[in-house]
């Protein structure tokens, strides 16, 4: 009998979240600042990041820069997330939810399954139009991108670039519901995320070449204070197959305080436990309103 009672609350949980994966489609597909915030977006940041390179590196790059550029998508997911709960917390849409008998774990688990797809359906979109681009302007020493990403990119670097993806949206989605949860004013919330990602995305060595920070050893230890780090860097080390000449663009290597001491195990491993961390933190924060 007690196992018939746990099966079908387990049963009345899927349904639960499926019938909140219905609703949240509904609220947020049909809302043309979802597009804004996780497609046009990051397509306008990496185009004039990547004519930036075009003119900083005479046209040649390697496949650790390219990664570095396809990662930056995932950064905008936290937008989305945060100002989609901000708005729903000061509305009657979370009251609504919660007086129909749904737990919070429930509906969280429902907000994260829905935004990881979401943002990885436009990492995907955002990736195949960063190839396109790269392919049209960079070159590369082994006759072209397109030469060296098929002819050179191994599963592992493939694994590395969409585990890394996947690591930012998990990130990105409960950070989101964190800030969200945390701070009451839609307007504040979105300006401390808009702060935060852009010191994140510094730190992480995404924009600016990773051997500038690396001079400086404190600046590392500072660095490993933001999840992101550990994300971005769970894909450059396993895209690099630890060859820090790749990463740190030839720069010498006895100056340089590296990262995660380039092995490949250390920022996978930190990323879990980050994502560990956040996810009870945000099960914490998280109020049915805006009170």
């Amino acid at each position: 009998m007690l196992n018939n009672f746990k099966l079908k609350n387990s049963q009345m949980g899927i349904v639960n979240i499926i019938y909140n994966l219905k609703i949240l489609s509904m609220s947020v597909l049909k809302n043309l600042r979802t597009y804004l915030y996780i497609i046009i977006f990051p397509i306008v940041v990496t185009t004039f990041i990547i004519f930036y390179r075009v003119s900083a590196t005479s046209t040649t790059i390697n496949p650790t820069t390219v990664t570095a550029i396809l990662l930056i998508q995932p950064f905008t997911v936290i937008f989305l997330v945060n100002i989609t709960i901000s708005e729903w917390k000061n509305s009657v849409f979370l009251k609504r939810i919660h007086s129909a008998g749904i737990s919070k774990i429930n509906f969280l688990s429902s907000i994260f399954i829905f935004n990881f797809i979401l943002g990885y359906i436009s990492f995907m979109l955002c990736s195949l139009y960063i190839f396109l681009i790269t392919g049209s302007f960079f070159t590369t020493s082994n006759g072209g991108f397109w030469k060296i990403l098929l002819d050179t990119m191994t599963t592992k670097e493939v694994f590395g670039i969409l585990l890394s993806a996947a690591f930012l949206i998990m990130t990105s989605i409960l950070l989101g519901t964190i800030i969200s949860g945390v701070i009451k004013s839609v307007a504040l919330s979105q300006t401390i995320t808009a702060i935060y990602v852009i010191v994140a995305i510094a730190f992480s060595d995404i924009i600016m070449p990773p051997e500038i920070f690396a001079i400086q050893p404190i600046l590392i230890k500072i660095s490993y204070l933001f999840p992101y780090k550990h994300n971005v860097w769970a894909g450059l080390l396993l895209v690099a197959d630890n060859s820090g000449k790749w990463i740190y663009n030839g720069a010498s290597m006895g100056r340089l305080t590296t990262s995660f001491a380039l092995k490949e195990w250390i920022p996978i491993l930190t990323s879990i436990i980050w994502l560990i961390l956040l996810s009870v933190s945000s099960i914490f924060v998280f109020k049915w309103d805006g009170k």
